[in-house]
């Protein structure tokens, strides 16, 4: 945002708000770290780029956001409050003083065992919740989940449907917006199927499972449309961790065994499983190992049958 545009935030929003400084910029909007005057508290606004909000409109905006801010879940970042000021749409989160899934994976890489299923858990509960609900998120990635403590939120429900319900795109070809999406985005999603369901949001929790053991993402490419196409063509992983084949050290446990395995990666979403209560409860079962190092297999993930072993922790 320029700095003419944020001149004029600041003045629309300084009956309510005091922003204090910009935690970040992506591609459908910015984030501000600001001051709730009323209730003396730090917030996170996040205000849609000018060109979304003219092609999205208030009204639409808001009926999105508020299904989203009725979602209430210990895993959900909600939502304190929302509108349109000056043109600028936006909506205000609890601030928290945290890093994102995608800072962790980038300082740390692969995470050990016992923390991803944590995660994964965490967050396949709350797409539950909001899938029981109606509420899809199409947009699950690294970028999207916030970190607090030992804990996951799940964050930005709503705002991915109501720009492609806006520009008539999905996020991949609406300018600008979400680059990096397309490591997550189921194939029909990406095809622009206007028939998308909850199984979206289930096949990318099983791309980001494997790239929280693996340290990567499945699947990889030059452009978006190479990376879309990789879901549907190749084998996910390509080289084995150690520059061969990705394969599972004797005794490896089946990574379907604790909720995310090749159902939730299918490239085909009739394969996709109905729900992700079972995997819920497979990733929160006792008994799983306290410490990383436990070969995992990562069973047909995508077109073909790849392997993870002894990932190390």
């Amino acid at each position: 945002m320029t700095s003419d545009a944020a001149h004029r935030l600041t003045i629309a929003l300084a009956d309510c708000y005091r922003i204090e400084r910009e935690l970040g910029a992506g591609g459908m909007a910015t984030v501000y770290l600001a001051e709730d005057l009323k209730h003396h508290r730090q917030v996170a606004i996040k205000v849609l780029r000018p060109d979304l909000a003219a092609a999205l409109g208030p009204d639409r905006f808001m009926q999105e956001i508020q299904i989203a801010a009725r979602l209430q879940h210990p895993h959900i970042l909600g939502v304190h409050d929302s509108g349109q000021a000056d043109g600028f749409l936006y909506y205000v989160m609890p601030y928290i003083d945290g890093e994102s899934l995608r800072e962790r994976l980038a300082r740390q890489g692969e995470l050990p065992i016992h923390e991803a299923v944590r995660l994964l858990s965490e967050i396949a509960d709350a797409l539950a919740h909001a899938h029981s609900r109606g509420v899809v998120h199409r947009d699950i990635k690294p970028e999207n989940v916030m970190l607090s403590g030992r804990h996951a939120l799940v964050m930005d429900f709503g705002v991915a449907k109501a720009v492609s319900a806006a520009t008539g795109h999905n996020a991949l070809t609406t300018v600008g917006v979400a680059l990096g999406t397309p490591a997550y985005m189921a194939p029909e999603q990406a095809s622009a199927d206007p028939h998308l369901d909850h199984r979206v949001d289930i096949y990318a929790l099983g791309v980001v499972g494997y790239e929280l053991l693996a340290g990567r993402p499945p699947f990889t490419g030059a452009s978006p449309q190479q990376v879309l196409a990789a879901h549907v063509t190749q084998a996910p992983g390509g080289e084995g961790l150690d520059g061969g084949e990705l394969v599972s050290a004797p005794g490896s446990e089946p990574f379907d065994e604790i909720g995310v395995g090749h159902h939730e990666s299918a490239p085909d979403p009739d394969q996709a499983p109905l729900g992700l209560g079972q995997e819920v409860d497979l990733l929160g079962r006792e008994g799983l190992p306290a410490q990383g190092g436990l070969p995992v297999e990562l069973d047909q993930l995508g077109q073909g049958e790849a392997r993870v072993g002894d990932l190390p922790g």
